[in-house]
């Protein structure tokens, strides 16, 4: 046996440390904070189309406004999805 295999502790190493795991749960805050703000800015584009072609994605104007007056903190992708799933449901 080598001085290098009595010296290499696989799991010690691959243990995560507190650091890197309150810096993992930052980043995830993070993300949950900017995502909604960034998604967002995709909403004037969808409300230059017309109500034809916002039908065919499963959406109405109102829907766009329903997304457009949400908290800032709610993802407004979220808001349409569900939206879209309502209008399908109310079209069958």
């Amino acid at each position: 046996m080598s001085m290098h295999d009595t010296l290499y502790t696989p799991t010690a190493s691959r243990r995560p440390t507190l650091i890197s795991s309150l810096f993992a749960v930052l980043v995830r805050a993070a993300k949950q904070t900017v995502r909604p703000l960034w998604n967002r800015r995709h909403l004037p584009h969808l409300e230059t189309l017309d109500e034809r072609m916002l039908q065919d994605i499963g959406l109405r104007p109102e829907d766009l406004a329903q997304a457009r007056l949400s908290d800032l903190g709610t993802d407004p992708t979220t808001v349409l999805s569900d939206a879209a799933r309502r209008n399908q449901r109310q079209s069958l």
